[in-house]
């Protein structure tokens, strides 16, 4: 990204340069200071300089461009095996997730499956509280395995803005550090519980108070970073990477 950006500083500054060049020429002709036809050359060469790096750096910019293309559907298709990975990972713990994760399997066209699974993505993100089932997300909080997949997702979106990340907007690398910060509190969740648990008998009884009130949040903050996640899912989806969770 640093090179990028000062490679593209540097064409300015070149521009810049001789554009101010130019000019000063044309105002030493306008005062007498220079020789006509020698601040006429001067002039000419300084104007041909600039249109000779305006037309570099399209040059440069197209190639680039051009080249990018080639790997984007690839880069974008990466981040799609991820998102639809996650949501189906959010329905395992949603309140009737499974029964929708269910139907929307057994629908059998391509296409008709797809928008289904857009439509129950934006119903999910849209809904004033997300609910959860009980018995899943206090599995996912008791077993660490449980996580596996997001975590996965996190490191798989963290390795595509460090590759890619001069080729990404600001906006789609914006929602991939959301779903990421969300992950991460989710994971956060689950090993404060561990340590709670791992407390020693001297210490239970005096944090035993604290341990319930935090008991009592983890639902909320955990509805909270899955709707959280799910509405970065469908922005994507607007900026141009396909939500579909099962493409074939």
């Amino acid at each position: 990204m640093k090179t990028y950006v000062s490679l593209r500083v540097y064409w300015i500054l070149l521009c810049v340069f001789f554009t101010s060049l130019a000019l000063v020429f044309l105002g030493l002709i306008s005062y007498g200071k220079l020789e006509y036809n020698l601040g006429v050359n001067l002039f000419t060469s300084s104007i041909s300089t600039v249109l000779t790096i305006v037309f570099l750096n399209f040059l440069f910019t197209s190639r680039e461009q051009n080249e990018w293309k080639t790997v984007k559907d690839e880069v974008y298709s990466m981040i799609q095996m991820e998102l639809g990975s996650m949501f189906n990972d959010i329905l395992n713990y949603v309140e009737n997730g499974l029964t929708t994760k269910s139907y929307l399997l057994n629908l059998k066209k391509k296409e008709t499956r797809k928008e289904a699974f857009l439509s129950a993505l934006t119903e999910l993100k849209d809904a004033e509280e997300l609910k959860l089932n009980d018995a899943e997300w206090k599995l996912m909080i008791e077993n660490k395995t449980s996580l596996e997949a997001f975590s996965t997702a996190s490191q798989t979106l963290n390795e595509v803005e460090i590759k890619y990340s001069r080729f990404l907007s600001s906006q789609l690398t914006l929602s991939l550090i959301k779903i990421q910060n969300s992950i991460r509190m989710l994971e956060t969740l689950t090993q404060l519980h561990a340590s709670m648990k791992g407390l020693s008998p001297t210490l239970r009884p005096i944090l035993s108070p604290v341990y319930q009130e935090m008991e009592k949040e983890i639902p909320r903050i955990l509805s909270h970073s899955f709707k959280r996640i799910l509405e970065e899912i469908y922005n994507l989806h607007k900026m141009g990477i396909e939500f579909s969770p099962y493409p074939i």
